[in-house]
């Protein structure tokens, strides 16, 4: 057994537990409320395994048994009255881990009873056909948020355009900000463009505020999403998307994204994975049917997302409370929510550079995901449909 006590918050613990096991207990001795996140660092790797959300009132304590033995547990202050006191402790524990029920548990939720399936949800199957030809017409409008990076941004240009065939087609830019000059300048010349638009956005990185400002400037039945650090494959991404964006009953589409090296880095979401989500065979080598054929999945990344307008404006556009993380999944559970299905499609591929242009991830993250579980811990408590 060991434990251990941290009395001031943003404190790593090293832990001594060989095997098994571990038992967290955090209580808080301040007077206020403390949002906080627990790291915890993989015992073999020492990368972070998980994170997760917290908030104590006074005199509150939270006990999460059953997690893998860990490195260490870092205490992460997210709003922390100065001066709090946090008790910490952690032991070895017989309890096995039982999933998403102890950390609801620890979370203060209630067991949630699966609710009874409604037939046409029974009928629907996890495998779904090709998406149908993008009916003649159709107008899709593409659009990046971006800030400086011009090499990244001319490629994520390069993929709307010069990759995809779909003639019928608008560029929405997003510009948060840019101060570099070449940037500045390759914008000036987009904007003059009669496919394409420069939407001017400088206040903080807010990345559902950034899509809902790029959808009212759009004209297009379909938007898709793009990271301006996402390179296309093959000339009918787009269009295959789109195709499935505007199929009735569709909520969001999304493509498989792979890293530089070819492994997989997207190819839908579960949600409840893991205490909050997971990208499905993510590091993988693409084969196999999870990587050839369309799937619903719980949810689809907005790193390259299509989703109609008509949808869009019915969900009333992206989430603005999640600004870094989380915004593309609250928006397909609200979809799910509304009765449609998210769609994978591997036919459309793409590489993705991830984090080359928003960076490390920042304390905002944390509380996205503190508040993803607070809108959303039902559903986190079903695991992926």
């Amino acid at each position: 057994m060991a434990a251990s006590i941290a009395t001031s918050p943003d404190t790593e613990i090293p832990l001594d537990v060989p095997s098994g096991r571990v038992r967290i207990q955090v209580s808080n001795r301040h007077g206020g409320p403390v949002h906080l996140g627990l790291q915890v660092f993989d015992s073999e790797s020492g990368e972070l395994a998980t994170l997760i959300p917290m908030r104590l009132d006074a005199g509150e304590v939270r006990t999460i048994n059953g997690l893998p033995c860990p490195r260490a547990i870092r205490i992460v202050p997210l709003v922390t009255p100065a001066g709090a006191k946090l008790k910490y402790k952690a032991e070895a524990c017989a309890v096995m881990y039982a999933g998403l029920r102890d950390l609801a548990r620890s979370m203060g939720l209630e067991a949630i009873r699966r609710p009874a399936r409604s037939q046409a949800t029974l009928a629907t199957p996890r495998w779904l056909d090709r998406a149908p030809n993008l009916k003649a017409g159709t107008k899709i409008s593409v659009i990046i948020p971006t800030r400086d990076r011009l090499d990244l941004l001319k490629q994520a240009v390069a993929t709307a355009f010069d990759a995809a065939q779909w003639s019928n087609r608008e560029l929405i830019v997003v510009d948060n900000g840019s101060v570099d000059a070449d940037t500045l300048a390759y914008l000036k010349g987009l904007d003059a463009r009669d496919d394409a638009v420069v939407v001017r956005d400088s206040g903080d990185f807010n990345f559902s505020r950034l899509i809902n400002s790029g959808t009212s400037a759009a004209t297009g039945d379909v938007f898709v999403l793009l990271n301006n650090d996402v390179i296309g494959e093959g000339p009918r991404w787009l269009e295959t998307l789109a195709a499935w964006a505007m199929k009735r009953g569709i909520g969001a589409a999304g493509a498989l994204l792979t890293y530089p090296d070819g492994t997989i880095q997207h190819a839908g979401i579960k949600v409840g994975a893991q205490g909050l989500t997971d990208h499905v065979m993510t590091r993988h080598r693409v084969k196999g049917p999870y990587t050839e054929r369309p799937r619903r999945v719980d949810a689809v990344t907005g790193a390259c997302f299509a989703t109609s307008r008509k949808v869009f404006e019915a969900l009333g556009g992206f989430e603005e409370d999640f600004a870094v993380e989380m915004n593309d999944v609250d928006y397909c559970l609200r979809a799910e929510r509304a009765g449609l299905i998210n769609v994978f499609e591997p036919a459309a591929r793409l590489v993705h550079l991830e984090r080359q242009s928003r960076g490390a991830p920042s304390t905002r993250v944390l509380e996205d995901r503190a508040e993803f579980i607070r809108v959303w811990g039902e559903r986190l408590l079903k695991g992926a449909r």
